[in-house]
């Protein structure tokens, strides 16, 4: 399975099967994530729904991401992508995995080596248990638009990774 298609289509496919539904926040993708699992036949079965939240007050208001992570950590940090998908999972009870991105899709501003820095995070809810947490930090190399699509093709391995015939 290689192309961003086939593994949108295998997502689709997996969690249709066990009747599980996934959400998405984006912050750097802007909804990229979402867009691609909606180009499959069948993703409503799946797809529950997805927050953009590019600016960080949108993460505060959408998310719940606190103030004080994004003042200490910044909004792309690990601590970030945790709170986003943690708030992911708040804010759509009906899933049971969701995932976040968040980072710098360059040119940032900040400084070029910080171009291409990115967190992932993925949740699966355990019944009467904390959710399972995977965080990744990666640097992806290219241009912004390279870099986007590189994490579109990440955030989708880690949905399945935590797909029901994987988890």
């Amino acid at each position: 399975m290689t192309s961003t298609n086939e593994k949108a289509a295998e997502i689709v496919k997996r969690y249709t099967s066990a009747g599980e539904k996934i959400g998405t926040a984006e912050s750097l993708t802007a909804g990229l994530i979402s867009a691609t699992i909606a180009d499959i036949p069948g993703a409503s079965n799946v797809l529950h729904g997805g927050h953009v939240v590019y600016c960080d007050e949108a993460k505060k208001q959408f998310l719940g991401v606190p103030s004080d992570i994004l003042e200490q950590y910044t909004a792309v940090s690990s601590q970030c992508a945790e709170a986003m998908v943690l708030g992911l999972l708040k804010s759509m009870p009906d899933i049971a995995v969701g995932v976040a991105v968040t980072g710098y899709a360059g040119p940032s501003g900040v400084s070029p080596d910080k171009d291409g820095l990115v967190y992932i995070s993925v949740a699966r809810r355990k019944a009467g248990s904390s959710p399972n947490i995977k965080i990744i930090e990666k640097h992806f190399p290219g241009e912004r638009n390279d870099v986007r699509q590189q994490v579109v093709e990440t955030a989708l391995n880690c949905l399945l990774k935590f797909s029901p015939a994987q988890s």
